[in-house]
């Protein structure tokens, strides 16, 4: 059990990895055939952990022989950790959960997860004390989270430095999109996750947290699980009537207000903008007010604060921010068209000058929503100079081809 505890620590090393690739991998796989659970468990995760990343794979393995001895393997593994998740011994839950969370970052893994309802009914049950702990329930949310992770959207330019940076790494093939990690896929398997009942196992797993704090690693997965489901717009309405508004707006509330969390809060509000898109605000918050979730709209539209040598900013937020927003102040009944007034119209009047055309379109609709309220009004009709401009900004943007 300590060599099987040293291992599993050791394999966040590269080095120790191949060690273990090179030495281990028979003794591993003797222990996951045996009968003693907890040993098997501990030792599926680490052969899990050995198959989930690249570099345990040496350049000898690349035949298409060894290959299949890896997909059996990888096969196997999957089907003992599934095993172990579907038993009633609940004691090597955190082990299964662990080791499929590895596993599932291959997208074979992913899919075939995917498609098991059983194992899917079993993994979204509510968590209770006994049987998750912190680290299993961070365990189950790294594995939704590899099931419904959409592929970063590359410009051209990034796509030419990821090509370049391949051809200068001369030991390692270029890779290649895996057909089963497209859009498509993975719109599936959100689809797939949304009926088996994924939202409400995110709020009873949230609340698990009320009684300590979350961790905000935890509440940043939840928040990206959401902006995942919530891609395709005919799941919105789903995820609005199951409660992911009101977990979106209590998460926003829970993230630290440091730097170091403004991808986490920027990734709720993204969620909460894309549901908000597509719902009628009335139903989507019944007799409260929306005037909570303007604040966090309105926070998307600022600068993400991207590293320019990461490629340029992602602009998706701010528009979807921009769609979020002209829905709710449509409706003068809400009192939100004031609020959004006061409290960022220079930002919005910025915007409207985006060399983005989509920006420019979104802000220009926004505006033009704005106006059903007397303060939005009055920022084009008071006889100042500064209204004259604004004026003379918006009737240009008429002539505007887009």
């Amino acid at each position: 059990q300590a060599a099987l505890d040293l291992l599993n620590a050791a394999c966040i090393d590269s080095t120790c990895r191949e060690a273990i690739s090179n030495h281990c991998l028979d003794w591993l796989h003797e222990i996951v055939k045996g009968d003693e659970v907890k040993r098997q468990g501990q030792a599926a995760v680490i052969l899990a952990k050995l198959e989930s990343i690249p570099q345990a794979k040496t350049d000898d393995a690349q035949g298409s022989g060894r290959e299949q001895v890896i997909d059996e393997d990888e096969t196997n593994i999957v089907h003992t950790l599934k095993g172990m998740l579907l038993s009633e011994d609940k004691s090597n839950w955190y082990n299964a959960v662990e080791g499929l969370a590895y596993a599932s970052i291959q997208p074979k893994i992913k899919e075939e997860l995917s498609k098991d309802s059983t194992f899917l009914t079993k993994l979204l049950q509510h968590p209770d004390e006994t049987a998750l702990n912190s680290a299993a329930a961070f365990g189950s949310l790294t594995l939704i989270d590899n099931m419904t992770r959409y592929p970063p959207t590359l410009s051209e330019e990034q796509k030419r430095m990821t090509q370049l940076k391949e051809y200068a790494n001369a030991a390692k093939r270029p890779t290649e999109t895996d057909p089963l990690d497209d859009d498509e896929h993975v719109a599936q398997r959100c689809n797939t996750l949304l009926r088996a009942g994924v939202v409400p196992f995110l709020i009873s797993l949230h609340r698990s947290f009320s009684s300590k704090k979350a961790s905000q690693a935890s509440l940043g997965l939840i928040a990206g699980i959401l902006l995942s489901l919530s891609k395709p717009t005919a799941s919105r309405g789903i995820i609005a009537q199951q409660g992911g508004i009101p977990l979106l707006l209590q998460i926003f509330r829970q993230i630290s207000s440091g730097p170091e969390s403004h991808s986490v809060r920027r990734t709720t509000g993204h969620a909460l903008a894309r549901i908000l898109i597509s719902v009628d605000p009335k139903l989507a918050f019944g007799s409260r007010s929306p005037t909570s979730a303007t604040p966090i709209l309105l926070s998307l539209l600022t600068d993400d604060d991207a590293d320019v040598s990461q490629g340029p900013r992602d602009l998706l937020p701010i528009f979807e921010g921009l769609l979020a927003l002209t829905n709710i102040v449509s409706d003068p009944s809400l009192d939100t068209g004031a609020e959004v007034v006061r409290s960022s119209f220079e930002k919005i009047e910025g915007l409207l000058l985006s060399n983005n055309t989509l920006i420019q379109r979104a802000t220009t609709e926004l505006v033009c929503n704005l106006m059903t309220c007397p303060e939005g009004a009055e920022k084009f009709a008071d006889g100042s100079k500064a209204a004259a401009r604004r004026l003379h900004i918006l009737v240009a943007l008429t002539d505007v081809e887009d």
